[in-house]
Protein backbone atom coordinates (compact mmCIF):
# COMPACT_ATOMS: atom_id res chain seq x y z
CA UNK A 1 0.00 0.00 0.00
CA UNK A 2 1.21 3.33 -0.76
CA UNK A 3 0.83 5.30 2.54
CA UNK A 4 1.58 8.57 1.07
CA UNK A 5 -1.27 8.67 -0.94
CA UNK A 6 -3.37 8.28 1.87
CA UNK A 7 -2.11 10.93 3.91
CA UNK A 8 -4.41 13.53 2.26
CA UNK A 9 -7.58 11.14 2.76
CA UNK A 10 -6.05 10.60 6.83
CA UNK A 11 -5.50 14.70 7.07
CA UNK A 12 -9.72 14.90 6.14
CA UNK A 13 -10.61 12.53 8.21
CA UNK A 14 -8.45 13.73 10.93
CA UNK A 15 -9.90 17.36 10.19
CA UNK A 16 -13.54 15.83 10.03
CA UNK A 17 -13.17 13.96 13.57
CA UNK A 18 -12.07 17.11 15.07
CA UNK A 19 -14.44 19.29 13.88
CA UNK A 20 -17.29 16.80 15.14
CA UNK A 21 -15.90 16.96 18.51
CA UNK A 22 -15.65 20.73 18.35
CA UNK A 23 -19.59 20.92 17.41
CA UNK A 24 -20.44 18.16 19.83
CA UNK A 25 -18.52 20.41 22.69
CA UNK A 26 -20.48 23.35 21.51
CA UNK A 27 -23.48 21.95 21.65
CA UNK A 28 -23.26 20.48 25.34
CA UNK A 29 -21.93 23.89 25.91
CA UNK A 30 -25.19 25.08 24.22
CA UNK A 31 -27.36 22.52 26.04
CA UNK A 32 -26.02 23.59 29.48
CA UNK A 33 -26.57 27.32 28.48
CA UNK A 34 -29.92 26.58 27.75
CA UNK A 35 -30.34 24.53 31.11
CA UNK A 36 -29.13 27.77 32.95
CA UNK A 37 -31.34 29.99 30.79
CA UNK A 38 -34.48 27.51 31.89
CA UNK A 39 -33.37 27.90 35.14
CA UNK A 40 -33.32 31.65 34.99
CA UNK A 41 -36.71 31.77 33.39
CA UNK A 42 -38.75 29.96 35.78
CA UNK A 43 -36.45 32.26 38.83
CA UNK A 44 -37.88 35.05 36.68
CA UNK A 45 -41.77 33.88 36.55
CA UNK A 46 -41.85 33.02 39.95
CA UNK A 47 -40.62 36.25 41.04
CA UNK A 48 -43.16 37.90 38.34
CA UNK A 49 -45.78 35.34 40.15
CA UNK A 50 -44.52 36.69 43.75
CA UNK A 51 -44.23 40.45 42.60
CA UNK A 52 -47.53 40.67 40.80
CA UNK A 53 -49.51 39.49 43.73
CA UNK A 54 -48.39 42.73 45.45
CA UNK A 55 -50.44 45.72 45.38
CA UNK A 56 -49.19 47.84 43.33
CA UNK A 57 -46.90 45.56 41.00
CA UNK A 58 -43.16 46.42 41.28
CA UNK A 59 -40.73 47.41 38.84
CA UNK A 60 -38.30 50.52 39.48
CA UNK A 61 -40.19 52.93 37.65
CA UNK A 62 -43.77 51.58 38.97
CA UNK A 63 -41.77 52.47 42.40
CA UNK A 64 -40.75 55.93 41.49
CA UNK A 65 -43.46 56.74 40.49
CA UNK A 66 -46.19 55.30 43.67
CA UNK A 67 -43.41 57.44 45.36
CA UNK A 68 -43.87 60.75 43.71
CA UNK A 69 -47.83 60.63 43.65
CA UNK A 70 -47.79 58.87 47.21
CA UNK A 71 -45.97 62.16 48.62
CA UNK A 72 -48.67 64.35 46.45
CA UNK A 73 -51.71 61.89 48.19
CA UNK A 74 -50.25 62.54 51.20
CA UNK A 75 -49.64 66.17 50.75
CA UNK A 76 -53.38 66.70 49.48
CA UNK A 77 -54.71 64.76 52.60
CA UNK A 78 -52.67 66.79 55.13
CA UNK A 79 -54.08 69.90 53.44
CA UNK A 80 -56.91 68.91 53.74
CA UNK A 81 -56.94 67.59 56.92
CA UNK A 82 -55.85 71.21 58.19
CA UNK A 83 -59.23 72.60 56.70
CA UNK A 84 -61.31 69.77 57.63
CA UNK A 85 -63.87 71.32 59.72
CA UNK A 86 -61.63 74.65 60.11
CA UNK A 87 -63.28 77.63 59.06
CA UNK A 88 -60.21 79.88 59.92
CA UNK A 89 -58.16 77.94 57.79
CA UNK A 90 -58.35 79.63 54.75
CA UNK A 91 -57.22 82.88 56.24
CA UNK A 92 -54.30 81.08 58.24
CA UNK A 93 -53.00 80.18 54.75
CA UNK A 94 -52.73 83.36 53.31
CA UNK A 95 -51.01 84.16 56.43
CA UNK A 96 -48.70 81.28 56.52
CA UNK A 97 -47.95 82.25 52.85
CA UNK A 98 -47.34 85.76 53.13
CA UNK A 99 -44.34 85.14 56.42
CA UNK A 100 -43.22 81.80 55.13
CA UNK A 101 -39.89 82.92 55.42
CA UNK A 102 -40.23 83.51 58.79
CA UNK A 103 -41.56 80.17 60.01
CA UNK A 104 -38.64 78.13 61.81
CA UNK A 105 -40.29 74.60 61.19
CA UNK A 106 -38.09 73.16 57.76
CA UNK A 107 -39.38 71.08 54.91
CA UNK A 108 -38.99 67.78 55.60
CA UNK A 109 -38.66 65.01 53.10
CA UNK A 110 -40.10 62.85 55.57
CA UNK A 111 -43.01 64.26 56.19
CA UNK A 112 -45.43 65.33 53.67
CA UNK A 113 -47.32 67.94 55.38
CA UNK A 114 -44.43 69.82 56.03
CA UNK A 115 -43.72 70.93 52.74
CA UNK A 116 -46.90 73.01 53.18
CA UNK A 117 -46.08 76.51 54.67
CA UNK A 118 -49.52 76.37 57.14
CA UNK A 119 -49.07 73.11 58.03
CA UNK A 120 -45.11 74.05 59.20
CA UNK A 121 -46.77 76.91 61.02
CA UNK A 122 -49.09 74.85 62.70
CA UNK A 123 -46.47 72.33 63.98
CA UNK A 124 -44.51 75.50 64.95
CA UNK A 125 -47.26 76.79 67.33
CA UNK A 126 -48.06 73.22 68.40
CA UNK A 127 -44.33 72.76 69.88
CA UNK A 128 -44.29 76.46 71.14
CA UNK A 129 -47.13 75.89 73.30
CA UNK A 130 -46.44 72.25 74.21
CA UNK A 131 -42.90 74.05 75.63
CA UNK A 132 -44.57 76.57 77.73
CA UNK A 133 -44.77 75.90 81.79
CA UNK A 134 -48.24 75.23 82.54
CA UNK A 135 -48.71 78.75 84.32
CA UNK A 136 -48.17 80.20 81.26
CA UNK A 137 -50.32 78.10 78.76
CA UNK A 138 -53.52 79.62 81.25
CA UNK A 139 -57.10 78.10 81.64
CA UNK A 140 -59.69 80.81 80.52
CA UNK A 141 -58.21 83.88 81.06
CA UNK A 142 -57.91 86.81 78.27
CA UNK A 143 -54.61 87.73 79.48
CA UNK A 144 -52.59 84.52 79.11
CA UNK A 145 -53.88 83.50 76.04
CA UNK A 146 -53.13 87.47 75.08
CA UNK A 147 -49.21 86.78 76.34
CA UNK A 148 -49.65 83.48 74.35
CA UNK A 149 -50.09 84.83 70.90
CA UNK A 150 -47.80 87.68 71.53
CA UNK A 151 -45.10 85.07 72.15
CA UNK A 152 -46.00 83.45 68.95
CA UNK A 153 -45.91 86.80 66.91
CA UNK A 154 -42.47 87.61 68.04
CA UNK A 155 -40.98 84.54 67.15
CA UNK A 156 -42.11 84.95 63.51
CA UNK A 157 -39.87 87.99 63.18
CA UNK A 158 -37.21 87.71 66.26
CA UNK A 159 -33.65 86.60 65.37
CA UNK A 160 -31.51 83.95 66.51
CA UNK A 161 -27.73 83.41 67.74
CA UNK A 162 -26.56 80.57 68.23
CA UNK A 163 -29.79 78.43 67.23
CA UNK A 164 -31.64 80.53 70.41
CA UNK A 165 -34.11 83.06 69.36
CA UNK A 166 -33.74 86.81 71.53
CA UNK A 167 -35.74 89.32 71.66
CA UNK A 168 -34.49 91.80 70.04
CA UNK A 169 -35.91 95.10 72.17
CA UNK A 170 -34.75 93.73 75.51
CA UNK A 171 -31.71 91.70 74.06
CA UNK A 172 -32.68 88.33 76.01
CA UNK A 173 -33.45 84.56 75.31
CA UNK A 174 -37.01 83.84 74.12
CA UNK A 175 -36.66 80.52 75.77
CA UNK A 176 -35.10 81.55 78.88
CA UNK A 177 -34.97 84.62 79.42
CA UNK A 178 -31.91 85.21 79.87
CA UNK A 179 -29.11 88.54 78.28
CA UNK A 180 -27.55 87.69 75.14
CA UNK A 181 -23.42 89.00 76.37
CA UNK A 182 -21.65 89.92 73.87
CA UNK A 183 -19.44 87.03 74.77
CA UNK A 184 -22.03 84.66 72.68
CA UNK A 185 -21.81 87.19 69.69
CA UNK A 186 -17.84 86.62 69.45
CA UNK A 187 -18.49 83.10 70.11
CA UNK A 188 -20.99 82.89 66.94
CA UNK A 189 -18.47 85.03 64.75
CA UNK A 190 -14.39 83.28 64.43
CA UNK A 191 -13.81 86.81 62.51
CA UNK A 192 -15.22 88.77 65.82
CA UNK A 193 -13.03 86.47 67.95
CA UNK A 194 -10.14 87.21 66.33
CA UNK A 195 -11.09 91.02 66.37
CA UNK A 196 -11.85 90.84 69.77
CA UNK A 197 -8.68 91.61 71.89
CA UNK A 198 -10.00 94.63 73.92
CA UNK A 199 -13.48 94.86 76.01
CA UNK A 200 -14.07 97.77 73.92
CA UNK A 201 -13.43 95.95 70.82
CA UNK A 202 -16.46 93.59 71.91
CA UNK A 203 -18.41 96.33 73.10
CA UNK A 204 -18.06 97.73 69.63
CA UNK A 205 -19.13 93.98 68.35
CA UNK A 206 -22.08 93.91 70.01
CA UNK A 207 -23.19 97.42 68.95
CA UNK A 208 -22.45 96.64 65.33
CA UNK A 209 -24.42 92.96 65.92
CA UNK A 210 -27.25 94.61 67.39
CA UNK A 211 -27.51 97.18 64.45
CA UNK A 212 -27.51 94.69 61.74
CA UNK A 213 -29.78 92.34 63.54
CA UNK A 214 -32.66 95.56 63.67
CA UNK A 215 -32.14 96.21 60.26
CA UNK A 216 -32.67 92.59 59.48
CA UNK A 217 -35.22 92.15 61.21
CA UNK A 218 -37.57 95.18 60.41
CA UNK A 219 -39.21 94.31 57.21
CA UNK A 220 -39.51 91.15 58.80
CA UNK A 221 -41.21 92.58 61.45
CA UNK A 222 -43.54 94.50 59.05
CA UNK A 223 -44.71 91.69 56.88
CA UNK A 224 -45.64 89.70 60.18
CA UNK A 225 -47.94 93.01 61.37
CA UNK A 226 -49.37 93.12 57.78
CA UNK A 227 -50.34 89.70 57.87
CA UNK A 228 -52.12 89.68 60.79
CA UNK A 229 -53.59 92.75 60.66
CA UNK A 230 -55.31 91.22 56.93
CA UNK A 231 -56.23 88.24 59.25
CA UNK A 232 -57.58 90.77 62.28
CA UNK A 233 -59.71 92.19 59.43
CA UNK A 234 -61.37 88.76 58.51
CA UNK A 235 -61.59 87.85 61.88
CA UNK A 236 -64.79 90.50 62.64
CA UNK A 237 -67.10 88.72 60.73
CA UNK A 238 -67.39 86.32 64.01
CA UNK A 239 -69.21 87.29 66.87
CA UNK A 240 -66.59 85.45 68.97
CA UNK A 241 -64.02 88.15 67.87
CA UNK A 242 -66.12 91.17 68.20
CA UNK A 243 -65.18 92.23 71.43
CA UNK A 244 -62.34 94.94 71.09
CA UNK A 245 -58.81 93.47 70.96
CA UNK A 246 -59.86 89.64 70.89
CA UNK A 247 -58.87 89.00 67.34
CA UNK A 248 -55.99 87.22 68.23
CA UNK A 249 -58.20 84.44 69.96
CA UNK A 250 -59.25 83.69 66.31
CA UNK A 251 -55.43 83.19 65.23
CA UNK A 252 -54.80 81.06 67.94
CA UNK A 253 -57.92 78.75 67.13
CA UNK A 254 -56.56 78.82 63.84
CA UNK A 255 -53.59 77.43 65.00
CA UNK A 256 -55.65 74.49 66.84
CA UNK A 257 -55.78 76.28 70.14
CA UNK A 258 -59.73 76.16 70.97
CA UNK A 259 -61.32 79.73 71.84
CA UNK A 260 -62.03 80.58 75.96
CA UNK A 261 -62.40 83.71 77.64
CA UNK A 262 -63.66 85.38 80.32
CA UNK A 263 -67.37 84.73 81.65
CA UNK A 264 -68.25 88.89 80.77
CA UNK A 265 -67.15 88.87 77.45
CA UNK A 266 -68.74 85.88 76.69
CA UNK A 267 -72.39 86.44 78.59
CA UNK A 268 -71.74 90.28 76.55
CA UNK A 269 -71.34 88.33 72.95
CA UNK A 270 -74.38 86.31 73.78
CA UNK A 271 -76.38 89.22 74.77
CA UNK A 272 -75.79 91.04 71.89
CA UNK A 273 -79.39 91.11 70.49
CA UNK A 274 -78.50 93.69 66.94
CA UNK A 275 -75.95 91.18 65.92
CA UNK A 276 -77.85 87.94 66.14
CA UNK A 277 -81.43 89.36 65.30
CA UNK A 278 -79.23 89.82 61.71
CA UNK A 279 -78.76 86.66 61.17
CA UNK A 280 -81.14 84.31 63.53
CA UNK A 281 -84.54 83.79 61.12
CA UNK A 282 -87.26 85.12 63.04
CA UNK A 283 -85.21 86.84 65.97
CA UNK A 284 -86.69 89.85 64.83
CA UNK A 285 -90.44 89.24 65.43
CA UNK A 286 -89.45 87.66 68.93
CA UNK A 287 -88.15 91.08 69.56
CA UNK A 288 -90.78 93.07 68.74
CA UNK A 289 -93.50 90.51 70.26
CA UNK A 290 -91.61 91.12 73.55
CA UNK A 291 -92.52 94.51 73.60
CA UNK A 292 -96.13 93.69 73.56
CA UNK A 293 -96.09 89.75 75.33
CA UNK A 294 -94.13 90.34 78.82
CA UNK A 295 -94.42 86.41 79.18
CA UNK A 296 -91.41 86.50 77.00
CA UNK A 297 -87.74 85.79 77.83
CA UNK A 298 -86.18 87.37 74.71
CA UNK A 299 -82.80 87.22 76.54
CA UNK A 300 -83.65 83.43 77.64
CA UNK A 301 -84.52 82.86 73.93
CA UNK A 302 -81.58 83.89 72.34
CA UNK A 303 -79.01 82.32 74.76
CA UNK A 304 -81.37 78.87 74.16
CA UNK A 305 -80.56 79.64 70.20
CA UNK A 306 -76.80 80.18 70.59
CA UNK A 307 -75.99 77.87 73.26
CA UNK A 308 -78.91 75.93 74.07
CA UNK A 309 -78.20 76.28 77.79
CA UNK A 310 -78.35 79.48 80.58
CA UNK A 311 -74.82 79.82 81.58
CA UNK A 312 -75.00 79.41 85.43
CA UNK A 313 -75.77 75.46 84.85
CA UNK A 314 -71.72 75.68 82.91
CA UNK A 315 -68.30 76.19 84.37
CA UNK A 316 -64.55 77.46 82.97
CA UNK A 317 -63.26 73.97 81.74
CA UNK A 318 -66.46 74.13 79.79
CA UNK A 319 -65.75 77.39 78.28
CA UNK A 320 -63.86 76.20 75.12
CA UNK A 321 -67.45 74.34 73.89
CA UNK A 322 -69.71 76.94 74.49
CA UNK A 323 -67.40 78.86 72.05
CA UNK A 324 -67.24 76.16 69.91
CA UNK A 325 -71.01 75.66 69.74
CA UNK A 326 -71.69 79.45 69.58
CA UNK A 327 -69.53 79.92 66.11
CA UNK A 328 -70.98 76.43 64.69
CA UNK A 329 -74.52 77.60 65.24
CA UNK A 330 -73.67 81.05 63.81
CA UNK A 331 -72.61 79.34 60.92
CA UNK A 332 -75.95 77.18 60.69
CA UNK A 333 -77.82 80.65 60.80
CA UNK A 334 -76.09 82.74 58.34
CA UNK A 335 -76.68 80.15 55.97
CA UNK A 336 -80.38 80.05 56.96
CA UNK A 337 -80.35 83.40 56.61
CA UNK A 338 -78.73 83.42 53.20
CA UNK A 339 -81.61 80.82 52.07
CA UNK A 340 -84.42 83.33 52.97
CA UNK A 341 -85.57 81.16 56.19
CA UNK A 342 -88.51 82.37 57.97
CA UNK A 343 -88.18 81.20 61.33
CA UNK A 344 -85.77 79.01 63.31
CA UNK A 345 -87.53 77.09 66.29
CA UNK A 346 -84.76 75.17 67.68
CA UNK A 347 -81.06 74.29 66.73
CA UNK A 348 -79.96 71.50 69.86
CA UNK A 349 -77.23 68.84 70.26
CA UNK A 350 -78.52 65.58 69.85
CA UNK A 351 -76.96 62.98 72.12
CA UNK A 352 -77.83 59.79 70.85
CA UNK A 353 -78.58 58.57 67.58
CA UNK A 354 -82.84 57.91 68.54
CA UNK A 355 -85.13 60.13 67.95
CA UNK A 356 -86.69 61.73 71.26
CA UNK A 357 -90.26 60.93 72.07
CA UNK A 358 -92.53 63.27 70.10
CA UNK A 359 -89.97 63.54 67.45
CA UNK A 360 -90.62 63.42 63.43
CA UNK A 361 -87.72 60.81 62.85
CA UNK A 362 -88.95 58.43 65.48
CA UNK A 363 -86.49 55.87 66.76
CA UNK A 364 -83.45 56.00 64.67
CA UNK A 365 -81.58 53.49 66.26
CA UNK A 366 -82.53 51.87 69.78
CA UNK A 367 -79.10 50.46 70.46
CA UNK A 368 -77.34 53.10 69.64
CA UNK A 369 -75.13 54.53 73.11
CA UNK A 370 -76.08 57.71 74.44
CA UNK A 371 -72.69 59.76 74.57
CA UNK A 372 -71.53 63.54 75.66
CA UNK A 373 -73.50 66.06 73.30
CA UNK A 374 -70.83 68.77 74.52
CA UNK A 375 -67.76 66.46 73.72
CA UNK A 376 -69.58 64.73 70.71
CA UNK A 377 -68.97 61.14 68.80
CA UNK A 378 -65.78 60.43 68.30
CA UNK A 379 -64.89 58.95 64.41
CA UNK A 380 -61.92 57.32 62.61
CA UNK A 381 -60.23 56.12 65.92
CA UNK A 382 -60.61 59.50 67.30
CA UNK A 383 -59.45 61.52 64.20
CA UNK A 384 -62.39 63.12 64.14
CA UNK A 385 -65.26 64.41 66.04
CA UNK A 386 -69.07 64.69 64.84
CA UNK A 387 -71.46 67.07 66.80
CA UNK A 388 -75.02 66.18 65.76
CA UNK A 389 -77.82 68.75 65.85
CA UNK A 390 -81.41 68.53 65.83
CA UNK A 391 -82.50 71.70 64.22
CA UNK A 392 -86.30 72.75 63.45
CA UNK A 393 -87.44 75.91 61.57
CA UNK A 394 -89.69 77.01 58.74
CA UNK A 395 -89.63 78.32 55.43
CA UNK A 396 -90.45 78.17 51.55
CA UNK A 397 -89.58 74.66 49.75
CA UNK A 398 -87.67 76.72 47.85
CA UNK A 399 -85.40 78.77 50.45
CA UNK A 400 -85.09 75.15 52.62
CA UNK A 401 -83.85 73.78 48.81
CA UNK A 402 -81.15 76.62 49.35
CA UNK A 403 -80.63 75.98 53.05
CA UNK A 404 -79.64 72.23 52.24
CA UNK A 405 -77.77 73.34 49.34
CA UNK A 406 -75.80 75.93 51.50
CA UNK A 407 -74.91 72.83 53.80
CA UNK A 408 -73.69 70.35 51.06
CA UNK A 409 -71.86 73.21 49.91
CA UNK A 410 -70.02 74.30 53.06
CA UNK A 411 -67.09 72.43 52.26
CA UNK A 412 -65.90 75.33 50.54
CA UNK A 413 -65.46 76.99 53.15
CA UNK A 414 -63.50 74.29 55.21
CA UNK A 415 -66.65 73.18 57.08
CA UNK A 416 -67.92 70.07 56.79
CA UNK A 417 -71.91 68.66 57.49
CA UNK A 418 -73.84 65.53 56.60
CA UNK A 419 -77.62 65.36 56.56
CA UNK A 420 -78.64 62.51 57.80
CA UNK A 421 -82.33 62.90 57.67
CA UNK A 422 -84.97 65.51 56.66
CA UNK A 423 -88.98 65.62 57.07
CA UNK A 424 -90.99 67.91 55.82
CA UNK A 425 -94.54 68.79 57.15
CA UNK A 426 -97.13 71.54 56.03
CA UNK A 427 -100.47 72.79 56.91
CA UNK A 428 -103.21 73.46 54.70
CA UNK A 429 -105.47 76.12 55.88
CA UNK A 430 -108.67 77.70 54.76
CA UNK A 431 -110.09 81.26 55.23
CA UNK A 432 -113.68 81.04 57.09
CA UNK A 433 -116.26 82.28 55.22
CA UNK A 434 -120.40 81.84 55.30
CA UNK A 435 -122.02 79.23 53.93
CA UNK A 436 -122.35 80.25 50.20
CA UNK A 437 -125.86 78.27 50.05
CA UNK A 438 -127.78 80.71 53.14
CA UNK A 439 -126.26 84.26 51.21
CA UNK A 440 -129.52 85.59 49.88
CA UNK A 441 -128.48 88.80 49.26
CA UNK A 442 -125.84 90.93 47.55
CA UNK A 443 -125.74 88.39 44.33
CA UNK A 444 -124.64 89.65 41.22
CA UNK A 445 -124.35 88.15 37.85
CA UNK A 446 -121.04 86.48 36.96
CA UNK A 447 -120.62 85.03 33.21
CA UNK A 448 -124.11 84.82 33.17
CA UNK A 449 -124.90 82.71 36.86
CA UNK A 450 -125.57 84.28 39.82
CA UNK A 451 -123.32 84.02 42.78
CA UNK A 452 -122.58 85.74 46.02
CA UNK A 453 -120.49 88.37 46.35
CA UNK A 454 -117.88 86.23 48.60
CA UNK A 455 -117.34 83.83 46.11
CA UNK A 456 -113.66 83.73 45.15
CA UNK A 457 -112.10 84.66 48.55
CA UNK A 458 -111.22 80.63 49.97
CA UNK A 459 -107.67 80.44 49.70
CA UNK A 460 -106.42 77.06 50.33
CA UNK A 461 -102.56 76.54 51.69
CA UNK A 462 -102.43 80.63 51.71
CA UNK A 463 -99.48 80.10 54.06
CA UNK A 464 -96.14 79.15 51.95
CA UNK A 465 -94.38 78.24 54.74
CA UNK A 466 -93.51 74.58 55.28
CA UNK A 467 -91.84 73.38 59.20
CA UNK A 468 -88.91 71.11 58.33
CA UNK A 469 -86.88 69.20 60.86
CA UNK A 470 -83.61 67.99 59.96
CA UNK A 471 -80.80 66.04 61.62
CA UNK A 472 -77.63 66.88 60.43
CA UNK A 473 -73.87 66.35 61.76
CA UNK A 474 -70.82 68.81 61.79
CA UNK A 475 -67.64 67.11 61.79
CA UNK A 476 -64.29 68.46 62.77
CA UNK A 477 -60.68 66.65 62.28
CA UNK A 478 -59.72 67.38 65.79
CA UNK A 479 -55.76 65.46 66.21
CA UNK A 480 -54.04 68.24 65.60
CA UNK A 481 -55.62 70.23 68.10
CA UNK A 482 -53.99 71.26 71.59
CA UNK A 483 -55.76 70.65 74.65
CA UNK A 484 -56.77 73.63 77.05
CA UNK A 485 -55.40 73.64 80.68
CA UNK A 486 -57.80 72.55 83.04
CA UNK A 487 -59.02 75.10 86.10
CA UNK A 488 -58.32 74.25 89.40
CA UNK A 489 -62.30 72.81 91.48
Amino acid sequence: MNYKQKIPLLCFVVLTVIVALTMAVLDVQTYINYLDAKDAIKLYQDEIVANSKKTPSYNDENKKAIEKYSAALKGIIASYKLQYGKPHRKALIAFAAAVKDSIRIKKSAETEDQTIPEARLVKEFAEYYNALPDDKKGTFTDKKDKAIWEGFMKRLYSPSLNDRLFDLETMTYLDSGEKVSADDVIDHDPVAKKAAETEEDKEKIFKNFVARMQKDCKPRKEKVDQAFAKFADYSRQYAAYQVPGTQYKCFLDALGLPVTGEFSDLNDTLNNQKYWAEIIPGFKEIVSASSSDSKLDVEKILKTLIISQDLSSWNENQLALIYQQMQIKEDLYKRMNDAKITRVQSVLLDGTQQGSEGSMFGVMDAKAPKVDPLKGKSLMGGAFTAYTYKVNFSGTIGSIRKFMNNLNNAYRDCRIYNIRDVRLVRELNAEKIADILNQKDGSSIRDGQEVPDSYGKVVIGKDMNVDCELLIDYIIYVQDLLPRQQAAR
